[in-house]
């Protein structure tokens, strides 16, 4: 074995060495700096939480796929899905889909009437990173996150990439989808499209079929970042999504459905600057979420529209070489326009946050404090999160994580005519967990 090792050893020298001859240029590895302390590549805030990311052999495979499909296959995460072009909704550990936040590069997207997003709008395509955190995390990101979140991120790249990919099958279905990325000196930029449409006429049994149960969406998404003058950074991301969907309600009459129609703009900006002694982010995100649904047999006619506007603000401030505390503000403002409440009807959020990390050796610990406001009778909790990890050797690793969650109630809870309470608590409790995690890696020749 050892006679193994030092020939393996001196083979690495002699190539890096020869190497060294033929070339003077070395290449390192992109480095992406995130403007949220509670993102990624960071990895601040995680230790004692379960994280688990998707592989990119999965996304190729699923690439043309509806988000509900990969997460179905790969993670323990339970998403129901009514048939291609029906509702798909997420569950963790056996929570509700209003008790699971979606986060889109830091922005929570759940429609804030529902409380909740359809996975079945939602492509593989769109993404570069897709992960799932389980747990509560509400101290991170807000109200929602109970039972878990699942983070959809958009990544920049200096390499100039061009994808393009078409599926077609049954039904009448095609999928189609193109990305392009490049970068000019500090400047990197992406563009992508995601078209999916299929008549979706299947049969059941052998005396129907369906006629109206056709789907199509249109995904449209942009990016650019700018870096200048070493220490700042700032980025855009655009998203603008449209679903036309018939959904069969009664399958002994296969002419029978109802039209869901939705309609998503959604455009955030990154500033970061950052520099060894003092980091600060600042966010910007304003979305539009059009939902309408028609039904002609009982007379349903809904339409609506919400505007937010999410702004975060983060100072994080090194402590000594293995801390950091970060300080953070976050406002969310949600004004609905529908003809489902008596009148158009908002909700203003305040939250401050104070977090704290160190990490030394074996032992990483993170502790986070959240209080939150808002324009609603009920008093809402303060919420806290405390994580440890500690590695007794390797490659045995010890993690555990204490929670305070909250939920507050929906627009649609709140305001829906006929069954509205505007005197309704929020949802809080406590999660606790605990487990030892084993990473091993084998090499095979």
């Amino acid at each position: 074995m050892k006679l193994n090792y030092y020939i393996l050893c001196s083979l690495l020298f002699f190539y890096s060495g020869f190497g060294q001859t033929l070339k003077d240029t070395i290449h390192l590895s992109e480095i992406e700096i995130s403007p949220s302390l509670f993102t990624l590549k960071d990895k601040s805030f995680e230790s004692g939480k379960k994280i688990e990311h998707t592989d990119t052999l999965l996304k190729k495979i699923f690439l043309l796929n509806a988000l509900s499909d990969a997460l179905n296959f790969q993670t323990s995460v339970f998403v129901k899905n009514y048939a291609p072009g029906g509702i798909g909704t997420a569950s963790i550990r056996g929570g509700n889909a209003s008790q699971t936040s979606v986060l889109w590069n830091g922005i929570n997207i759940n429609h804030p009437m529902l409380g909740q997003s359809d996975f079945s709008q939602l492509s593989v395509s769109l993404f570069d990173n897709i992960s799932v955190e389980y747990g509560a995390s509400s101290s991170l990101w807000g109200s929602g996150a109970m039972n878990g979140s699942i983070r959809l991120e958009n990544n920049f790249s200096l390499k100039e990439k061009f994808l393009f990919s078409y599926r077609r099958g049954s039904f009448n279905s095609n999928y189609w989808f193109g990305k392009f990325n490049s970068s000019i000196k500090n400047i990197k930029y992406y563009v992508s499209g995601n078209l999916q449409s299929s008549e979706n006429n299947y049969s059941i049994g052998d005396s129907i079929q369906l006629k109206y149960a056709k789907f199509n969406m249109q995904d449209w998404n942009a990016g650019i970042s700018y870096a200048f003058k070493n220490f700042h950074r700032i980025s855009y991301h655009f998203w603008v999504h449209n679903g036309k969907n018939n959904q069969p309600n009664n399958y002994l009459n296969a002419t029978y459905a109802t039209l869901l129609t939705n309609q998503n703009i959604r455009n955030v900006v990154d500033y970061l600057f950052q520099e060894k002694s003092l980091k600060i982010g600042i966010k910007a995100a304003y979305l539009i979420d059009n939902l309408n649904y028609t039904d002609s047999v009982a007379n349903i006619n809904s339409k609506s529209k919400v505007h937010t506007v999410q702004t975060e603000e983060n100072i994080y401030k090194p402590l000594t070489k293995n801390s950091q505390i970060v300080f953070g503000h976050q406002w969310v403002y949600n004004y609905a326009i529908t003809n489902n409440y008596l009148n158009n009807s908002f909700i203003n959020r305040h939250s401050v946050f104070i977090g704290y990390e160190h990490i030394i050796r074996k032992l990483a610990f993170n502790a986070i404090v959240r209080k939150e406001w808002a324009n609603i009778a009920a008093d809402i909790p303060l919420t806290s999160n405390v994580g440890v990890s500690y590695t007794i050797f390797r490659p045995f690793r010890l993690k555990a994580q204490l929670s305070k969650f909250y939920r507050l109630p929906t627009m649609n809870d709140l305001y829906w005519k006929g069954s509205r309470n505007q005197n309704l608590k929020p949802e809080d409790g406590y999660c606790y967990e605990g487990g030892i995690v084993i990473h091993y890696q084998w090499l095979f020749s």
